[in-house]
């Protein structure tokens, strides 16, 4: 997640907390400019990229999330990040 989140501030030059938080909320105009082409969780940095092309506002409410419960992901998370970093590039 680490790699990710500075990742999505290199790349995308979003300044976020937690760039792969599902939780969040759109605006009627961010619906109808951002387009996901990304099917898996790369589109979290995708999302956060596109808002910042359009000029979009993106604003953090802070919230509780644990990353450390075992058996929540059927993907490796070093393989997952690098491949979710392939598909930004």
């Amino acid at each position: 997640m680490k790699v990710l989140n500075l990742f999505t501030r290199l790349v995308g030059n979003v300044k976020t907390t937690d760039s792969q938080s599902g939780y969040r909320a759109y605006s009627r105009r961010a619906i109808e400019k951002i387009r996901i082409t990304n099917p898996d969780m790369g589109a979290g940095s995708e999302i956060l990229t596109q808002a910042k092309k359009h000029n979009l506002n993106v604003v953090e409410i802070p919230i509780t999330v644990r990353y450390d419960i075992e058996n929540t992901s059927s993907k490796n998370p070093v393989s997952h990040g690098f491949g979710v970093l392939g598909e930004q590039i």
